[in-house]
């Protein structure tokens, strides 16, 4: 990291999403994210749980991914699954 580095805030919840930094750029698992962001949300939300994982995965898709801040702008990665 260095002081260029970009990070997610609230750094409280998104830092427990970082795999590793390559050169100043923090890549974030897009999967735990999502997590995140399904225990973040559940507190305020009455829908059911495939309702509440459709709401983190917008939020992520139109609020998180798409934010560019420059050269050192966090990447995002998914984890492979073999069943899809």
């Amino acid at each position: 990291m260095n002081d260029d580095t970009l990070f997610l805030e609230p750094r409280g919840i998104y830092d427990a999403a970082i795999l590793r930094c390559v050169d100043g750029v923090l890549v974030y698992s897009a999967d735990q994210i999502i997590t995140l962001l399904i225990e973040h949300f559940r507190p305020y939300y009455d829908g059911d749980e495939e309702t509440l994982e459709d709401q983190a995965l917008n939020h992520f898709h139109f609020n998180i991914e798409p934010d560019h801040r420059g050269p050192f702008t966090p990447v995002y990665e998914w984890e492979i699954r073999e069943d899809e």
